[in-house]
């Protein structure tokens, strides 16, 4: 199973070596397992600024303070980055004592960059509206327009624009709403 599954399956010893890598991550990574067993993952794998943040996390598991679930960038060979988020367990012998853990990781680099790009299109529309209703209310005030939203000041805003033209304009609308 470990060798099969589409995610990320590496064990670590206590002192942080790897003891294990399975096929997705050779895939993922461009190491072969040679290359990476019995190396320090933090310094193999994890990017230095996220080094302090990870070897934390390690030692909270190891002594069982929990920490099960962790979310953390790893670099591929090819200096890639990649966020990963990851399930923990502990691999313990019959005496209770940790020998080891087994770390199980779902990519989620393509989630991250999407979520990312949403923050930023939500930031540039945020300062749009901002500038849009700034607009808005340069508009002059008329007396005999009821209404103060910003569909009517949209509405307001484009007969502005063509006021000043010997141009035809079309209204169009149910009936009632108050085209006139």
């Amino acid at each position: 199973l470990l060798e099969k599954v589409e995610l990320i399956v590496i064990g670590l010893n206590k002192d942080g070596s790897i003891n294990y890598a399975n096929p997705y991550f050779e895939d993922l990574t461009g190491y072969s397992k040679e290359e990476v067993i019995g190396e320090d993952f933090m310094d193999k794998i994890i990017p230095e600024q996220e080094q302090s943040k990870v070897k934390k996390a390690f030692q909270k598991l190891i002594s069982r303070n929990s920490l099960t679930h962790f979310q953390n960038a790893i670099k591929a060979k090819n200096n890639q980055v990649f966020y990963i988020d990851w399930s923990n367990v502990i691999i313990e012998n019959e005496s209770g004592e940790v020998l080891s853990t087994l770390s199980i990781g779902n990519n989620i680099s393509e989630r991250k960059k999407a979520f990312k790009e949403i923050e930023e299109l939500k930031s540039k529309l945020e300062n749009e509206n901002i500038l849009l209703k700034a607009e808005f209310a340069q508009i002059p005030k008329m007396n005999k327009i009821v209404g103060n939203s910003d569909p009517i000041q949209y509405v307001l805003k484009r007969a502005f624009e063509v006021a000043p033209t010997n141009t035809s304009v079309i209204l169009e609308g149910e009936t009632g709403v108050g085209k006139e």
